[in-house]
């Protein structure tokens, strides 16, 4: 999966993560990987959103490479998208 600077965006924009802290805890970053893993899924949803309304009919999606081995990453994209 194409990320960040393939999905279109400015490869000069910034950006922050609002709400972050010096907590290193499992439970806060657990809590910063989740919300990394669903902005994918929400960003992918997009492409497939923006595809379909123009014409190109996506009906599956698959997933390969070492992110398909990883249950949290699927199973949240087949939640969002």
């Amino acid at each position: 999966m194409f990320f960040l600077t393939f999905m279109g965006t400015d490869p000069k924009a910034k950006g922050v993560i609002y709400g972050l802290t010096l907590d290193t805890s499992d439970k806060q970053l657990a809590l910063l990987y989740l919300a990394t893993v669903q902005g994918i899924a929400y960003g992918t949803r997009h492409i497939v959103e923006h595809c379909n309304a123009h014409g190109h009919q996506i009906n599956t999606l698959l997933a390969c490479g070492g992110l398909s081995k990883n249950p949290i990453y699927i199973q949240e994209h087949a939640d969002i998208i």
